[in-house]
C-alpha cells in the first residue's frame, strides 16, 4: 500500500514511490504509435453480462472491447493497445488491478479504479477521454493510483479519492480539463495541466505542482485546502480559497 506524503515535510519520496510504478511500466509492452478509435474494427468484449477478467488479459492493436450495459471488472492485469470503450450503460471495475493502457480509452459511462492497490498506468501513446465519471480510490480503501505519461482529456468528472489514492501526472504527461476534477488526496503534476473548467481540491487534498509542472488555468481552480506550487501557474481564469503556497524547499 502507497502510503501518504505531506510535502509540507517531504519534497523527494514521492520520486521513489514512483519508481516503484516506473519499474511495473517498464515491464508493459508499449505499442509504438496512438490507434485511431476508428482504426479498432475488431470487437473482443460482446458479452452482455458481467465479466471478470483475470490473470493477463491483452487487447491487440486494431481490436476493441465495448462495454456496453454490464460491468467488466479487471482483478489481474489488462493491457490496452487498441480500444475500450464504455458506453453510458456500462462500467469498468479495476478492482484492485492492473491496467496499462498503450492505445485509447473512451469512457462514457463509469470506470473505477480502488479496492486497494489498484493502478491504471496511462502509457505515453495512450489516450484516456472522459466523458462520463472516473473514480480513483473508495471511502475505505487507500492506495490506488493514477499515473499519466501521455494524454487525458476530462469532459465529465474525475475523483480522486481518500488520503492514500494519488494522481501522478508525468512530466511527459498531458491532462486536458473541460469538465471538473474533484481531488480529496494527492495529486502530483510534473507535466502540463490545461485547465477550463473545475479543479476542486477539497479539504485534505493536496495538489503539488513540481518544479517542472506547468498549469494553464482558463477555468476555476478552487482551493479549501492545499495547493504548493514549485513550477509554473499562468492563470487567466480564477483561482479562490486558500492562497497557493511556495514551499518548495
Amino acid at each position: 500500500m502507497i502510503a501518504w506524503i505531506d510535502f509540507k515535510k517531504v519534497r523527494t519520496p514521492v520520486f521513489s514511490i514512483m519508481a516503484v510504478l516506473l519499474t511495473s511500466a517498464a515491464l508493459v509492452p508499449v505499442i509504438a504509435g496512438n490507434m485511431m478509435y476508428a482504426e479498432a474494427t475488431t470487437e473482443v468484449c460482446d458479452f452482455g453480462t458481467d465479466t471478470t477478467f483475470s490473470g493477463v488479459t491483452t487487447i491487440n492493436a486494431g481490436e476493441k472491447c465495448t462495454v456496453d450495459g454490464y460491468t467488466l471488472t479487471n482483478i489481474g492485469s489488462l493491457i490496452n493497445n487498441g480500444l475500450i470503450k464504455i458506453t453510458d450503460t456500462g462500467a469498468l471495475d479495476n478492482a484492485g488491478g492492473f491496467l496499462s493502457n498503450n492505445g485509447n480509452i473512451k469512457n462514457e459511462g463509469t470506470l473505477y479504479n480502488g479496492n486497494g492497490g489498484a493502478t491504471i498506468i496511462n502509457q505515453a501513446t495512450g489516450t484516456i477521454k472522459n466523458e462520463g465519471s472516473i473514480w480513483n480510490g473508495f471511502v475505505t480503501f487507500g492506495g490506488d493510483s493514477i499515473v499519466n505519461f501521455g494524454t487525458i482529456k476530462n469532459e465529465g468528472i474525475i475523483y480522486n479519492g481518500i488520503a492514500g489514492n494519488f494522481i501522478f501526472n508525468a512530466a511527459t504527461g498531458t491532462i486536458n480539463n473541460e469538465g471538473t476534477i474533484d481531488n480529496d488526496a494527492q495529486f502530483t503534476n510534473l507535466g502540463t495541466i490545461n485547465n477550463e473548467g473545475t479543479i476542486e481540491n477539497d479539504e485534505g487534498g493536496v495538489l503539488f505542482n513540481g518544479v517542472t509542472g506547468t498549469i494553464n488555468n482558463e477555468g476555476t481552480i478552487e482551493n479549501d485546502s492545499t495547493i504548493i506550487n514549485c513550477g509554473t501557474i499562468n492563470n487567466e481564469g480564477t483561482i479562490s480559497g486558500n492562497p497557493v503556497e511556495a514551499d518548495c524547499t
